[in-house]
Parts: C-alpha cells; sequence; structure tokens
C-alpha cells in the first residue's frame, strides 16, 4: 500500500482552490463528521476546512501541498488514505478513546439492506475478532454507520511486498519461501475458525519491525463479490478462476491467490498474460498457467512444482490446506539449504567424489596398460554427461545428492554422542541410559485410513492421516512407529494438533510387539485441545467376518485445553508407566500413572486420527527422544531421524 507522495505545486493567488480527489464518504454512504482546521505535513500551517468535503483533498493557501481533509465516524479520526483494495479503500486512523492508530476499511460492496448479509458480516467479525495470531493484522470492530460496515482493524507499518517487488524486479527464492511460510501459518490460523482472507496479493503482505511476514487488509466473505452494477469485484491479477464462475471464497481460493503472489514475485511475470483485466481473467478460465521455469530457471525445481499446484484450476488439486503447504515449503527451504551444503557445484561434487573413493596410487614406475586408460576415459566422459545433467535438470542433481550422502555415510559413518537423560527423570532401572536415533516406518491402521502422508525435515515430523473412533478405541488411524526393548523414556513436543472433530486424536501410542493387535496406552490431545491418558483393551474376535469390539479406560482426561507446543513424556518402568508434560521440555509435570502389562519388545510412535469419515488430518512433532538402556533399531530400511537435511518421505 503505497502513500500518494507530495507534490508542489505553483500558485498564482493565495486564494484557497480546493480540489476533490476522493470521496469515499458519498460512495460508501457513511455519515462523517468534518474537522474545523487541520495542518499541512510540509509546511505546518493550519488550514481551514470550512465546507470541505471529509476524505477529499485541497490545496495548501501557503505552500501548495496537498492536504488530507480528515473525517470522523464513531469514535475514529482518518487522517490519511493509505490504500486501496477490491472491496474498499484503506485509511490510516485515531481511535480516539484509546488514543493509538488503527487501520480503518471502508466497505464497498456490501449490500446494507440485506440483513442476511449483515447478520453473516457480524458472524464473520466475531470470528475475526477472536483471532489474536502474529502473522495476521488484527480486526479490533465491524461498526456500522448510517447502515454501512466499516472495519478498524490493527495497523501494521513497514514495507509490502509490492513495494519490494517494484524495487528489486525480482525477490530471491529464500526470501520469498519464507515469506510464504509465515502467510501459510496466518492462513491456518484463519481456517481454524472457518475464514478466508480474500484478497491475498504482495500489497496485502507486509514485512513487519523483525522481518516476519504479516497478512493485512483482511476481507470478510459477506462482502459480496458484485457490486450495484453486478461488477465482479477482486484482484483480476490474482483471483482463483472458480470465484470468476460464481463459486464462494474458500480457504483453496486463498492458496491460489497465494500461488499467483509467490508466482509473480519469483518470476516478476504473471502466470496469464493478457493486454487488459479481462484477457487475463479469460485466460485463466480457458489457458494452463505458463510454467514457472519458463520465465524463473533459476529457481530450483521444488519450488516450482509447489508453485504450480497451487494454481490448478480445480481447488481439488491443490494443496489440501495451508497446512500442507506449509510442509511443502518446509521441504523446498530445506533442498536449498542442503544443495548450498553439501553441493557446491557440478565440478566440486564429482572430484569430491572421486576423492571420496579413495583409489589406490600406481607406482611410478608402474605403466599404465591399454584397459586402465579405457576406464580412465569412460570416467571422464561419464563425468562430462554427469555435470551437464546436473546443471541442467534439477531432479536428478537432487537424486544425486541424496546418493552421493548416502554413499558418504556408508564409507564414513559417524557417531553422535547422545544427550543425558533429562534431569527431572528418574533413573532407569536396567543399565547406563542412552539416547537412540531411531528408524520410523509409517503404516495406516484401521477400515477407514486409506490416505496418509508423513514428512520429516530435521527433527519435525508432519503428519496425516485420516480414521475413526480412535477414541472409541478402535485403531483407526495413521501410525508412525519403531521398536524399542525393556524400559525406556519416550518424549516428543506437540506443536499442531490435529483439530477436525472435538474427537480428533494426535499423540503417542504404546502397544507391544504387534501393530494391530494387542493392549496399547495412548496419552495425547484431543481435537477439543484437552489432554488424556487412555488404556485399550481390545476384547476377542466373535466372529470372522464381525469386527472386533475393544474396550478402553480413561485414566485421566485434562478437562480443559492444554497451550500448544507442549512437550509429553513416557516412561516405562516395568509394567509401569508414568506420563507427564512440560511447556518447555525442561520442567515436567506428573500427569498420570497407570499399570499395563506389555512384552519386553514395544512398538511406540505417533498416532494421527481425524475421527471423522474421509477427513485428512494433520498434527506436527519435533525434539523427539527415545532413551534407554536396551533400545533396538530392527527396522533397517526406514531412515533415521537427522538434525539436518532435506524433507522427505517417510516409508
Amino acid at each position: 500500500m503505497v502513500n500518494e507522495p507530495n507534490r508542489p505545486s505553483i500558485l498564482r493567488s493565495v486564494r484557497r482552490v480546493a480540489a476533490v480527489e476522493r470521496m469515499d464518504a458519498q460512495k460508501t454512504g457513511i455519515i462523517f463528521e468534518g474537522a474545523a482546521a487541520t495542518s499541512c505535513l510540509r509546511c505546518k500551517a493550519v488550514v481551514p476546512l470550512t465546507n470541505a468535503l471529509p476524505l477529499s483533498t485541497l490545496l495548501c493557501p501557503s505552500c501548495g501541498a496537498k492536504v488530507f481533509v480528515p473525517g470522523r465516524v464513531g469514535g475514529f479520526l482518518l487522517r490519511e488514505h493509505i490504500g486501496d483494495g477490491e472491496m474498499g479503500s484503506i485509511y490510516r486512523a485515531t481511535d480516539e478513546s484509546l488514543n493509538r492508530d488503527v487501520a480503518v476499511k471502508l466497505v464497498r460492496g456490501c449490500h446494507a439492506d440485506d440483513p442476511e448479509s449483515c447478520e453473516r458480516l457480524r458472524r464473520e467479525a466475531r470470528a475475526a475478532g477472536k483471532l489474536n495470531h502474529p502473522r495476521v493484522a488484527q480486526v479490533y470492530a465491524l461498526n456500522f454507520s448510517n447502515g454501512q460496515p466499516y472495519l478498524v482493524m490493527e495497523l501494521v507499518t513497514g514495507e509490502d511486498f509490492a513495494q519490494k517487488l517494484e524495487r528489486e524486479k525480482r525477490i530471491d527464492e529464500r526470501t520469498v519461501l519464507r515469506m510464504a511460510l509465515d502467510v501459510a501459518d496466518g492462513l491456518s490460523a484463519l481456517n481454524r475458525e472457518g475464514l478466508v482472507h480474500g484478497d491475498i496479493k504482495p500489497g496485502n503482505i507486509v514485512l513487519d519491525r523483525d522481518g516476519n511476514a504479516k497478512l493485512v487488509d483482511f476481507g470478510l466473505s459477506g462482502m459480496t463479490r458484485r457490486d450495484g452494477r453486478g461488477d465482479f469485484v477482486g484482484t483480476p491479477n490474482y483471483i482463483a478462476p472458480e470465484l470468476l464462475r460464481g463459486a464462494v471464497d474458500t480457504h483453496r481460493s486463498d492458496l491460489y491467490s497465494l500461488g499467483v503472489t509467490l508466482y509473480h514475485l519469483l518470476s516478476g511475470r504473471l502466470p496469464h498474460d493478457g493486454e487488459s483485466p479481462e484477457d487475463v481473467l479469460k485466460a485463466r478460465l480457458l489457458q494452463p498457467p505458463i510454467p514457472l521455469g519458463k520465465h524463473a530457471r533459476h529457481v530450483s525445481f521444488t519450488t516450482r512444482k509447489l508453485v504450480m499446484r497451487m494454481l490448478e484450476t480445480s481447488p481439488a488439486k491443490r494443496q489440501v490446506n495451508s497446512e500442507a503447504l506449509a510442509a511443502e515449503i518446509r521441504e523446498a527451504l530445506a533442498r536449498l539449504d542442503s544443495s548450498a551444503s553439501d553441493s557446491p557445484g557440478a565440478w566440486r561434487l564429482i572430484c569430491r567424489f572421486f576423492q571420496r573413493l579413495r583409489l589406490p596410487r600406481r607406482p611410478q614406475h608402474a605403466r599404465l596398460h591399454a584397459p586402465l586408460y579405457v576406464l580412465v576415459a569412460i570416467g571422464l566422459c561419464l563425468a562430462v554427461v554427469i555435470a551437464f545433467l546436473i546443471a541442467t535438470n534439477e531432479p536428478l542433481h537432487d537424486q544425486l545428492s541424496s546418493w552421493r550422502s548416502v554413499v558418504v555415510r556408508t564409507l564414513r559413518p559417524t557417531q553422535a554422542a547422545a544427550p543425558p537423560l533429562s534431569k527431572s527423570a528418574t533413573p532407569l532401572s536396567q543399565g547406563p541410559a542412552h539416547e537412540a536415533k531411531p528408524s520410523w516406518k509409517s503404516t495406516n491402521l484401521g477400515e477407514n485410513t486409506q490416505r496418509g502422508s508423513t514428512i520429516q525435515v530435521g527433527e519435525t515430523l508432519t503428519i496425516q492421516g485420516t480414521g475413526t473412533d480412535m477414541w472409541q478405541g478402535y485403531d483407526s488411524c495413521r501410525f508412525v512407529w519403531t521398536k524399542t526393548s525393556g524400559d525406556y523414556v519416550f518424549s516428543a513436543q506437540i506443536v499442531a494438533i490435529t483439530d477436525n472433530s472435538s474427537l480428533a486424536t494426535t499423540g503417542l501410542l504404546v502397544k507391544g510387539t504387534d501393530l494391530e493387535t494387542g493392549p496399547g496406552l495412548l496419552f495425547g490431545f484431543l481435537g477439543s485441545g484437552e489432554l488424556f491418558l487412555q488404556l485399550r483393551q481390545p476384547k476377542q474376535r466373535l466372529l470372522q467376518l464381525t469386527r472386533p469390539k475393544n474396550s478402553v479406560t480413561i485414566v485421566k482426561r485434562s478437562g480443559l485445553p492444554i497451550r500448544l507446543p507442549t512437550f509429553l513424556k513416557v516412561i516405562r518402568r516395568g509394567s509401569i508407566f508414568e506420563t507427564s508434560l512440560s511447556p518447555d521440555g525442561k520442567d515436567w509435570t506428573p500427569f498420570a500413572t497407570c499399570e499395563l502389562d506389555l512384552p519386553t519388545g514395544n512398538t511406540v510412535g505417533f498416532v494421527v486420527s481425524a475421527q471423522e469419515l474421509d477427513t485428512l488430518a494433520t498434527a506436527k512433532f519435533a525434539t523427539i527422544r527415545l532413551q534407554g538402556a536396551a533400545l533396538t533399531n530392527d527396522v533397517t530400511e526406514a531412515h533415521p531421524l537427522r538434525r539436518n537435511g532435506p524433507a522427505r518421505q517417510i516409508p
């Protein structure tokens, strides 16, 4: 949002010449109270405002600079026009009751005489008012004047990405991805409240004082997409195609607008060409977007892929939600970091590979035979071909880098020192404690868990899965597991839980050696945010074709939501299991203790279950620790968690 610069004018006389340029008071129907006088920002002279229209501009009689005519409505004094959105104009204002600066948006295109539309606006404004997220400008109030609405919002000062793009022409890939990650977090917060932004574009993404991106100019779906003449309201360069066909705003239409924004920032171009806004809209409906690689070959393949997926014409083909998008963005960032640190160039990559082979040196007096010459020539030719392919094909580059890492780890295995047990944990009974690097595998348990994914970035697992009836005792979930034995301490930070339903389940699951049968212990969160500990005792199958019936025992339930993120821990001592929680992973508070007869070998891991049929749930786990005296890692085909490295899919 760019402020119009002051431009001096040469006057022939000192008589005031009014030049009304903005009349939002008349356009919106809002009744403003005028001020008697204001001061010129340039010369500080007092400018009388007799008969001047609020929110218009006039010329300073002393220096000729443009002066904004303030207007007052509902205790807010609008002092400066700072930008225009497709659904209204934004003004810097002073909340006179609290003496603070705010942003006031005068809503256009709202049917004030439609009670249903006004009530929908009020409902969404109440929901938005409850949202307090660092990546979304807060909504303070929705007020009405003369039956017309206006929004009072947090004023975010800083450079927006439209200004940044205008200055830099193209923006660095890492900067764009970090911004996209911030925006995705903000969209996730909106989605949890059932809200959409409705007007994502570079000008509505502002960098705050800490360098983090923040969504501003929040829109409400109650603001109709059609104006009084029936014309479509929306930024033509960023609007989702389904909205042009008459669909309502959704979370995935926000993802599309964010995708166009990323495309524009990375390439300096838009994904659809057109000489006019009408041509752009028509192309969006009838033609696929121009591949990002055509305008931005410097952008990595992973980033190109995720942006083009966001630009799918069909909403169902885009990322399922902003949580899934955030996982893809983290993967792209991890690949960039891995490429910068592990792949410093094609030629150096080849040289390092051959150096690590450590071929024996031949004596100087030894003669090279013809077959050796042939092998050297073939090797050099292959090196040239590989260097060319690496320079021109990003997927092959990623595969070779990963293959090289595996070879290096195989030739030079390293052992990292394991940290000791937490001071608050009681020493285990069997031998000296140590921390293992468990290997993880994913599986779907139950009848309704055909879908799911598990993505690992460093020590963070993002798990998506379906499932129903987990709370009732049926193993119906996405289960990411490893094996251990004896006494142990299993802990993790719960970063985000699935909240598709109040009974959706996210937590730590402990079972015997068999994944699908036998008793178990579930320690985690419900979708409502409550913490619980549950014992699961499956009964015998009555008939071969009937569904097995389970029984559960609720050992403890918090009753109130627990603030996230938080750490959970399970300690096994024989048949006794102790559970505790901690806000920081250092000071632990006991939650509950129970007794469960499990074999020496255990299967431990993480579960995600949506509770609702055909619903994909998402949860995040980090800082995973498995400590004990007798730990096993017999799932050798899976990859261990690493502190660094690119994101990947866990089998």
